[in-house]
């Protein structure tokens, strides 16, 4: 019988007779057998063979100083799945059970070579389908630990989206929701980082970030990004808003994506990331930012879980906007309600109250003038502390029929630099001279259109209770500037204001205001002060003028730091 072999076979040979060696050969050969050998004698030189890659070792089983059953246990311990065949000039059983038990993969008698081929076949044979099923095995395994791993952080990404609509369903406050959903990225879904992103609606389209989590290395720290189509919105985030795709980059440090902030990305481990745009109604609210420290982090199972997030949350955030934009119209309409309300009330009161103290007052002042009262030091003096306190009641309902009907303003376009030079002169002598009043206005040509009557009136109103919030020596602070504002709530309106305003700040370093006073400041007849000593009118009168030419209000306090009362006015254009 002859075998074809259409490959080499890689055959070392130990044996110490170099006849029969050759005669060996010759069988192989004469089957077709292509050989690649080395014939050795020694355990050392099988040490340095071991080295190579051989197909099968022929050992024979007896030599001067080294065994076969020796060479078997050197090869099995370097490598355990090389064939082993034994050619022994013994032909009892027990040479054979014993080189059998040992380990060996045949052993075959020098005087009857014919079998040497067949039995090189099968070991061949046999040892290739113990390495392609070693190899099959190892691919099981490798897929096998790969599906679990799919499966966990598929698992992962599910326990986070569950967590999230949790955060959803209970949140109350835009800020504390976006921040729960990026603690819950990196802690339930153990991502390495994750940051929510919002898309600005200025001119340069700008990106701010909303919250963060897993930001170790201070990446976000000092990120310039834009949704623009600039250098700066070529990123992942800036793209995602723009276009409202998700993007996903397998590997960052060689992603151009990334190039602007590859330093960063180095610095801060990240591998792989995906931006996932917050979407409503077709328009892109931000983006929501997801980072891995693993290449190819974000497996399909992943990525549809996580568009689940970004969508609840977008949904979330336009829930959450338009119950605090209800709540704001619900407080806007109560207030308005309670100040027409006070105002009506106020006004009949006032009213009524003018006519009666014209009449005190005009028979107080025919009494003074009466020829009988002249005479009469005594009641003279107690007839002009009637008058003095009746033109006092005259001024507080002038101040009464004003709150209620805002008085009549005839607006002009002023110079707010000269309007406080006047000004000045008006308050220096009602502030004691341990209180000092500094000016800082950063363009002297700042106009206002305002009332100027009306405007003393607001400066007056703010300057003496700065003066009353100072127990000792302190300073009152009047800045005037231009300045830009990005969303802030009016203290005394509650609506939303945003973009560059002329902004008027008087500023005191008193005791400061009690937060659950600051909301009541504004209120009609509400004061801090003692009997006698404010009618509770004044910030309430700021307010409606204020309010009357297009202005806003903000109110900064800290106890023992200050106040700090914020107009911020229309700018005029031409």
């Amino acid at each position: 019988m002859r075998f074809f072999m259409d490959t080499t076979l890689r055959l070392l040979l130990i044996e110490d007779n170099e006849e029969d060696a050759l005669l060996l050969f010759y069988y192989l050969k004469k089957n077709n057998f292509i050989l690649d050998s080395r014939r050795i004698e020694t355990e050392a030189q099988l040490h340095n063979a071991m080295s190579s890659s051989w197909d099968m070792v022929i050992c024979d089983y007896k030599m001067p100083g080294f065994s076969g059953l020796q060479a078997l246990q050197i090869v099995q311990q370097k490598r355990p799945d090389l064939p082993f065949i034994i050619i022994s000039g013994q032909t009892d059983e027990a040479t054979i059970v014993e080189v059998m038990k040992a380990g060996a993969h045949d052993c075959l008698l020098k005087d009857n070579l014919i079998r040497l081929a067949p039995a090189v076949k099968r070991e061949l044979e046999e040892a290739k389908k113990k390495r392609e099923k070693k190899a099959v095995e190892r691919v099981l395994r490798v897929k096998e630990k790969n599906l679990k791993h799919r499966l966990l952080r598929a698992n992962r990404a599910l326990l986070a989206v569950s967590a999230c609509n949790d955060a959803l369903f209970r949140a109350v406050d835009e800020n504390e929701l976006t921040q729960q959903i990026c603690q819950i990225i990196t802690h339930k879904a153990k991502y390495h980082m994750a940051w929510v992103a919002y898309a600005n609606q200025d001119e340069q389209k700008t990106i701010s970030i909303q919250a963060a989590s897993g930001d170790k290395s201070n990446y976000l720290k000092n990120l310039q990004l834009s949704w623009a189509d600039v250098p700066q919105g070529q990123g992942p985030t800036g793209i995602a808003i723009r276009t409202g795709q998700y993007v996903f980059i397998n590997d960052a440090l060689n992603s151009k994506r990334y190039d602007p902030w590859l330093e960063k990305t180095k610095q801060a481990g990240f591998r792989s990331s995906i931006s996932l745009p917050l979407i409503d109604n077709g328009i892109a609210l931000g983006a929501l930012n997801i980072y891995s420290d693993a290449i190819c982090a974000f497996t399909e199972e992943e990525i549809q879980l996580l568009l689940q997030i970004a969508d609840n949350l977008a949904f979330g955030l336009v829930n959450l906007r338009t119950l605090k934009e209800k709540r704001l119209l619900q407080k806007q309409l109560q207030q308005a309600q309670k100040m027409q309300a006070i105002g009506q009330l106020t006004g009949g009161i006032a009213h009524d109250f003018n006519n009666i103290l014209s009449s005190v007052l005009g028979f107080t002042e025919l009494a003074l003038t009466h020829p009988s009262v002249q005479r009469e030091d005594k009641v003279q003096s107690y007839l002009s502390e009637v008058k003095s306190a009746g033109n006092r009641a005259s001024d507080l309902v002038a101040k009464l029929l004003l709150f209620s009907h805002g008085g009549h303003a005839i607006p002009v376009k002023l110079n707010i630099k000269t309007a406080w030079q006047e000004f000045e002169g008006m308050i220096a002598s009602l502030l004691p001279k341990h209180v000092t009043l500094l000016v800082e206005i950063s363009d002297p040509n700042l106009t206002i259109f305002i009332d100027p009557v009306q405007f003393q009136q607001v400066l007056m109103n703010l300057c003496i209770n700065a003066r009353d919030a100072l127990t000792g020596k302190g300073n009152i602070t009047a800045k005037i500037s231009m300045e830009k504002v990005d969303a802030i709530e009016c203290a005394s309106c509650y609506l939303q204001l945003a973009g560059n305003f002329i902004c008027l700040a008087i500023s005191d370093d008193g005791e400061g205001i009690d937060p659950e006073v600051v909301r009541k400041i504004f209120d009609p007849f509400f004061t801090t002060k003692k009997t006698g000593k404010g009618t509770g009118l004044g910030l309430s009168m700021v307010h409606g003028i204020v309010h009357e030419h297009g202005g806003h209000i903000q109110v900064k306090s800290r106890s023992q730091g200050g106040t700090v009362f914020k107009l911020y006015f229309p700018v005029q254009n031409g």
